[in-house]
Formats: structure tokens, sequence, C-alpha cells
């Protein structure tokens, strides 16, 4: 997630109507979006409280640590423990209680941790021609064993984090509880619709290292069932005030649909989530949520701040898990979670229930727009009735019963299904009922949350255009946008002219900035792959008289000669230091 907070959540406390969730790694901390907020690094925290950072000479993670040395080594007492009891190493100090014995080895959880160190190198969406300066984060992650297939490959074992603790990753290194040898890892899988990502070390197989490596570690099993309400969690992880695994325990106080803020801050999935009361604090990110029998129930992630808040916590829970690496094994890659291609409006007024003809013993949610580009286009129509999504009945105020006591909006249905699936879903259309196989989608907004590809952009005699993302908005704007906007055809953006390099072909157009493109030469621009191409064939047949008239939606027009357009390109991109003059995806 985008270093962009302006804001200092640890000194200036939010009002009660701009509460704080939080995603946590103990290099980010959440910016707000309403009430979310988006990582930024530590040591821009350090600097926003004038606090002086060390981060830079004593390593990450250590702000505003005190470290105390032992000058005297204690001598380790004669002990009666069993050698198999005993963690293999030589005495440490401070081990005054036992000979070598592990005092936290009986806890769930902690032998199956490593603290995280990423680099990350974040895209620079405002200049897409360069990136951001690299900060540094730690965070936690687990170990855990895929199942392999019996055709192609055996079990083996990975670590699982969360996507924001290694986004835009540099440079991924892992450290297991008790060493001080750090190894590195590449992202086999990052989903940060999910907040999930997969880590692999890079370890030769049958290699000395690899083999202590693994055996310091204990994948964690994942619990098979949501916990019920009251159950007993502990949460395992890094988190900020010491170099050590730490633990925080409490209770499940409630499961229910949540905003996964990592995925972004509008477009943001709402997806299910555990709320607990355990501590989660920044570095306990990527850290298992176990119960008492040492199962992990979720993955630590994100957390509520704010005046009139306390103790309160999200855990990623082990469905979301499963079908992320269901979804891994499967594709081999991330996919996503299935989406109804639809909106719906709750129906808990009798008077529209009545408008539209439903009999009294009918209820569901009225379809209010249909995306072009998704299947759902195809059966359904603006006014249908969805009134039951397989074998369950939806409520007029678009929920579904859960566990016992327990309701949850209907699209927590969908979501247990993988894009391409098909899902039976009953309607009501001119008072009649039928029954539709209706083929599950990925929301894919007109204004992209995650783009799927690095920043593009185009440059043409110093007019810089690109296409309009989430991330662009956060760079500009930080978080007071909007961006619900449906696509009506696969392959629209929104093409904007992001600002205007200085040269002799743009004066009087400087103060241009930040505005849809509309048509070039009369023709409408639908992404920028066709403007691309739309500027190459006017650069082909241009004559000395050629023009290029780039029309925005505000009515304001950009006239630039052809011919010494192609002519400026090289000075402009070597003036500003651009070693490109465009970067499109393939």
């Amino acid at each position: 997630m985008s270093s962009l907070n302006t804001s200092n959540p640890a000194v200036v406390p939010a009002s009660p109507r701009k509460r704080r969730r939080e995603n946590y790694d103990d290099g980010r901390l959440v910016g707000e979006r309403g009430e979310l907020r988006v990582l930024c690094t530590e040591a821009e925290l350090g600097k926003r409280t004038g606090v002086e950072e060390r981060s830079a000479r004593r390593g990450v993670g250590e702000e505003g640590q005190q470290q105390q040395q032992l000058l005297v080594p204690t001598t380790p007492r004669k002990c009666q423990t069993p050698a198999s009891r005993l963690r293999p190493r030589l005495p440490s100090i401070g081990d005054d209680s036992e000979c070598g014995q592990d005092d936290m080895g009986d806890q769930p959880g902690v032998n199956s941790v490593v603290k995280v160190f990423c680099t990350h190198s974040e895209p620079n969406y405002s200049a897409p021609w360069s990136s951001k300066p690299q900060i540094s984060s730690t965070s936690t992650a687990f170990a855990f064993t895929v199942d392999g297939s019996a055709e192609e490959r055996p079990s083996r074992q990975l670590l699982l984090t969360n996507a924001h603790s290694v986004k835009h990753a540099a440079v991924i290194q892992v450290k297991t509880r008790g060493s001080s040898a750090k190894v590195v890892c590449r992202p086999l899988c990052v989903a940060s619709e999910c907040d999930l990502a997969i880590l692999e070390p890079l370890l030769e197989e049958g290699d000395a290292r690899a083999k202590e490596f693994w055996d310091t570690l204990e994948p964690l099993k994942l619990a098979r069932k949501l916990p019920k309400l009251g159950d007993d969690v502990t949460v395992v992880g890094y988190p900020v005030g010491g170099d050590n695994t730490s633990v925080s325990q409490g209770v499940v106080s409630r499961i229910d649909l949540q905003e996964y803020t990592a995925h972004g801050s509008a477009g943001a999935p709402r997806l299910l989530a555990i709320q607990i009361d355990a501590a989660i604090n920044p570095g306990n990110s990527g850290g298992p949520a176990v119960d008492n029998n040492g199962r992990c129930i979720g993955v630590a992630f994100q957390a509520l701040r704010g005046e009139g808040t306390e103790n309160i916590s999200y855990i990623i829970p082990t469905e979301i898990v499963k079908h992320f690496l269901e979804d891994f094994q499967k594709h081999g890659k991330y996919t996503g979670f299935g989406d109804a291609g639809f909106v719906a409006q709750p129906l808990e007024s009798a008077y529209i229930r009545k408008a539209l003809g439903m009999p009294a013993n009918f209820t569901g949610v009225r379809v209010r727009r249909v995306d072009a580009t998704a299947p759902a286009a195809e059966i359904l129509k603006v006014g249908d009735v969805v009134t039951s999504v397989g074998e369950y009945q939806i409520a007029n105020d678009g929920t579904v019963p859960f566990r016992q006591g327990e309701r949850i909006p209907f699209s927590y249905l969908l979501q247990r299904h993988f894009v391409g699936d098909t899902v039976p879903i009953g309607i009501l259309r001119n008072g009649n009922s039928e029954m539709l196989s209706l083929k599950l989608s990925k929301a894919d907004p007109l204004v992209p949350v995650e783009p799927r590809y690095g920043p593009e952009y185009l440059i043409v005699a110093g007019l810089v255009f690109l296409p309009l993302t989430e991330p662009f908005l956060l760079c500009e704007y930080g978080d007071n946008f909007e961006s619900e906007a449906p696509r009506k055809s696969a392959d629209d953006e929104v093409v904007i002219l992001h600002q205007v390099l200085a040269s002799e072909l743009t004066v009087g157009y400087h103060d241009i900035k930040c505005l849809q493109l509309a048509k070039l030469n009369g023709v409408q621009v639908k992404n920028l792959r066709q403007l691309a191409d739309e500027v190459a064939r006017i650069e082909l047949e241009a004559s000395d008289e050629s023009m290029m008239t780039f029309e925005l939606v505000n009515g304001d027009v950009v006239v630039i000669p052809v011919k010494q357009a192609m002519q400026a390109n090289e000075e402009i991109m070597k003036r500003n230091k651009i070693a490109k003059r465009m970067n499109l995806r393939e």
C-alpha cells in the first residue's frame, strides 16, 4: 500500500467520525480514507513526530528501541531436562531458568514464525518513469505446507504473510526465531485483494542451510472451521518494541465482512474477517492467530484505531486463506473471488416492493446496475429482483443466514467461489419467478484499484498521458476521491493529460493538469494503447502543416504541430531524464 499518509496517527487522535483501520507491518502505518488508513513507513512517522530517525544506521525495526548489554555472562545452572526436550543450541546470555531450555516453546505457533525484512521500491505514479525512494519494513510470516498434486508436484513447505508486507518488494529476507542469519525469499504469489502473499526461501534443495532452516520451523495446520465467538486466540509475531518473538492473547469478538484496506480505498472489497481483542501492532502483519490446539485460525492484518475504540483487531480467516491457496494451486496464480457483476439495491421499503409487483412471500434485492463486461449482462436486466443464491433465500436487506443467530451480506456466498464458476440464482422478472445460472466474474472497475501492470504512460511533445488508476489518485490527491464508474467495454480506460513538460511547443498549456482526454483529431480515445497507435499513425502520415488536436473533457484543446513534436521529443526526454517515451503493457 502506498506511503501516502499526511497525518500522524500516533500523535494526533482521530475524531470519533474518522476511526482508523490499520494494516500492520512495522514499517507501515495506516493513512486515512474515510475510516480507513494507508500505510506509511515507520521512518516517516519518526520524522513527523520529531523523533530522530535511527533506522538507517541501527537496522530495520529498531526505531526507539532501547538495547541493553549484559556485561557479565550468567552462569548456566545444571538442569535435569531430558536432551530430547532441548533445542540444540549454546547457552545464551540471560538463561537464568534452565540450561538452554526454550521458555516459549510450549506457546502455540511460536516455532512456526519468521521475521520478514523487506525493502520496498514503490512506483511513482505521479512521475511514472521513475520510482519513489526505497523504504524498509519488518513484519511476520509463518511456515505452512502446500499439498502437492499426484500428477505434478510433491508437497512443499512455504511461508505465508500479508501482501502489504511485501508489496513492491525489491528484496525480501527472513530470519527464523533464535537465528542471526537471514535468508533471501522470492514472492510466489501476491494478492492485495485478500492481503495475502506466499514466499519461497531461496535455498537449494538438499543444502545443509535449507535443512537447518526448515528443521527449526513447525508448519502450522489451518483450522477447518471458523472459530466460535468467545474462543481463545493467540497472535504470534514480531511487533515493534523488541526484536524477539511476541505473543498476545484475546478472544474472538465478531465475524463479519470487512473492507480489506490494503487493496485500496473506494474500491476495496468486503471479505470475511474475524474481529479479536488481542493486540495487533506494527510488525504483527502476516503473523498467525492460533487456537488452544495450535491450529491457525487466521492471519493478522489490520486493526481499528481512534477515539472510542479499544482492542479492535482483525485477522484473515482460514476460509479466505484456503481460497487463496487453492486458487494458486489450481491456476498457478491468483485469479480472485467470485463477483456477481451487478450492483444491488435493498428492498426494505414496502412501497418499492409493491411497485415491482413482488408477491408478499418473496424477498430479495433489486438489480440497480449491471456491469456491461460481466457475464451477468447476458442474463440480468436493471429492475430484476434477485431472490436467492443457491439454496439460500436473500432477505430484503440483502443478507442471508450465516451461523445460528447471525446474518451476512449475500455477496459472501459468491465469494466462496472462483472467477468463472457458475452458481444458480432465483429472480423475479415482471412478476414471474425464474431460475438462472450466473457465471461469476472478477470485479473490474473503469478506474482500477490495483493495476495489473506497472505505471503506463505516453509522452507527446511534453504532454504526459496516462490511464487513470487509484494508485495515481492516491499519489496526487490522497484519500479523498471516489472511483466506482463501470466499464462500457473490456478495453475502456480513463486517459488523462497528467502534466505538461516545459518546451517551446507547450507554451500556454502549462496550467493544464490532470484532465481527461476525450478526443485526438476527432477520434474518441478509449485507452492509452489506442492513443499511442493513433499518435503513431498521425506521425507516419504527417505533412509539414499537420497538427495534433487534443480535446479535453472540460472543453479545452491542446494543438501541437506534428513535425516539430517529433523533433522535440528526444530533447524533452533528455532534459527531464526520461529513459523512454512510453511504457505500455504488451
